[in-house]
C-alpha cells in the first residue's frame, strides 16, 4: 500500500512536470523542428543546418549547427511533428518510457529500487520537465539487458542497435553484452543449438540497422557528429572541481556537488568490479564504470547525460546492495536537478519570449510556422 501510494505520487508529480514548459533548454522544440522535414528530405537532412529552414521559429536555436543525433532519434520526434503534436505529448511519452525502465529494473531487483529509478530528480527534471530524450535510450538498453536475461538474443541485439542509433552513449553496454553473448555461444556450441545465440543477436542487429541504412550510406559521418561539440569546454561532471574551465556559470557548491556525486558513482562501479574478480563476473560492472569515467572525461557534456545510469547499472542486478547504493547515489548526484525541482532558479534559462512560444506549443505544435 505504501509503495503503491509512493509510486502514484511520483508519477503524478512527473505528469505535472510534463505539463510545464521547458525553461532551461530548447532541444525539444529543435528536435521537433528538424524532424518535421524528415519526410521531405530523408537522409539529406544531415547535410543541413537549422538556418536553412528560416524563418521557422525553432531555427533561432543553434541555427548554424546541423542535426547531431542518429536517425532513430529523428524518426522518434518525426512521429510527433508529423501529427502536429505538442511538447506535452512528447514529454509524456518519454516519461512513460522512464516508467517502463523503472518497472523492468524493479521487476528484476526490487520494487523499491524501481521507485528509486522512477523518482530520480535527474529524470524528473530533464525528462519530464525539459524533454531530453535519454529515457528513450535507457528504455532500449533496459530491454536489451532484460532480453539477455531470458536468452532472447534477437530482441537483445535489436534493442541494443536501436539504442546506439538513438544516442551513441549507449555503446557502453557493449562490453557486458558481448561477454554474455560469448558465454552463451560457448554453451550453445556444446548443445544442439549450435550458433544460435550469435546468429540471433546478429539478426537483431541487422533488423535494427536495415531501415536506416540509407542514412549511413549517404552520410557515413553520422556516428561521429557529436564529436563536433568536443571542441567546446563545458562539463558539469569533470574530474577537477578547481578547474574553472569546465564549469562556466556554476556556483562553487554546484561544481563540487556534481563532481563528487559522479566520483562516488564511479567508485561504486570500481568496487563492484573488484569484488567480482574472484567469481569472474567483473564484466557486469563495466557499463557503469566505463560510462561514468567517459562522461567525466568529455570536454563537452550536459547534466542530462547521466540519466542513462539506471540502464547501465542494470547488469549489476545480482549484487543487490551495490545496485541499490549506485541508484541512491544516482538519485542524489546532481545538485542542479534537485534544487530546480525545489524551486530555486539560477544559471542560464531561456528568454521569456521563448518560454511563451513553448507554452503555445504545449498540446499542438506546427513547428514549421514562421516567427
Amino acid at each position: 500500500m505504501v509503495l503503491a501510494a509512493a509510486c502514484a505520487l511520483v508519477l503524478g508529480y512527473r505528469l505535472f512536470l510534463c505539463w510545464q514548459s521547458p525553461i532551461e533548454t530548447s532541444d525539444l522544440v529543435r528536435n521537433l523542428g528538424y524532424s518535421s522535414h524528415l519526410a521531405a528530405l530523408g537522409p539529406d537532412i544531415y547535410g543541413t543546418t537549422a538556418a536553412r529552414f528560416r524563418p521557422e521559429a525553432w531555427t533561432e536555436f543553434w541555427s548554424e549547427q546541423g542535426y547531431l543525433y542518429p536517425p532513430v532519434a529523428l524518426v522518434f520526434f518525426a512521429g510527433f511533428s508529423s501529427l502536429g503534436l505538442g511538447i506535452f505529448w512528447v514529454k509524456l511519452t518519454l516519461t512513460l518510457l522512464d516508467v517502463a525502465v523503472a518497472w523492468l529494473i524493479g521487476r528484476h531487483t526490487s520494487a523499491w529500487i524501481g521507485l528509486l529509478v522512477l523518482g530520480a530528480p535527474m529524470a524528473a527534471w530533464y525528462t519530464s520537465h525539459e524533454g531530453q530524450f535519454e529515457s528513450l535510450v535507457a528504455f532500449f538498453l533496459a530491454v536489451a539487458v532484460a532480453s539477455q536475461m531470458s536468452q532472447r538474443w534477437l530482441m537483445s541485439g535489436l534493442a541494443f542497435v536501436l539504442a546506439i542509433q538513438t544516442k551513441q552513449l549507449a555503446v557502453f553496454l557493449a562490453p557486458w553484452l558481448l561477454w554474455e553473448l560469448w558465454k552463451a555461444q560457448r554453451s550453445a556450441d556444446n548443445g544442439p543449438r549450435f550458433g544460435a545465440p550469435i546468429l540471433r543477436f546478429g539478426a537483431g542487429l541487422v533488423l535494427g540497422l536495415l531501415p536506416f541504412a540509407s542514412f549511413y550510406i549517404r552520410h557515413p559521418e553520422i556516428p561521429f557528429l557529436p564529436l563536433q561539440n568536443q571542441d567546446l569546454s563545458y562539463n558539469p561532471f569533470a574530474w577537477n572541481p578547481t578547474d574553472p574551465g569546465h564549469f562556466g556559470w556554476h556556483p562553487t557548491w554546484l561544481t563540487y556537488w556534481d563532481v563528487v556525486g559522479t566520483t562516488l558513482l564511479l567508485a561504486i562501479g570500481v568496487v563492484a568490479l573488484v569484488r567480482s574478480l574472484p567469481d569472474r563476473t567483473w564484466h557486469r560492472a563495466l557499463p557503469l564504470t566505463l560510462f561514468v569515467g567517459a562522461i567525466k572525461s568529455l570536454s563537452w557534456a550536459q547534466f542530462w547525460y547521466t540519466a542513462l545510469t539506471p540502464a547501465l547499472v542494470f547488469p549489476l542486478r545480482q549484487r543487490r546492495m551495490l545496485t541499490a547504493l549506485a541508484l541512491v547515489i544516482y538519485f542524489l548526484h546532481d545538485g542542479r536537478s534537485l534544487t530546480l525541482l525545489a524551486g530555486m532558479r539560477y544559471g542560464p534559462s531561456e528568454r521569456e519570449q521563448t518560454v511563451r512560444m513553448f507554452e503555445r506549443c504545449r498540446l499542438t505544435c506546427h513547428v514549421q510556422e514562421e516567427r
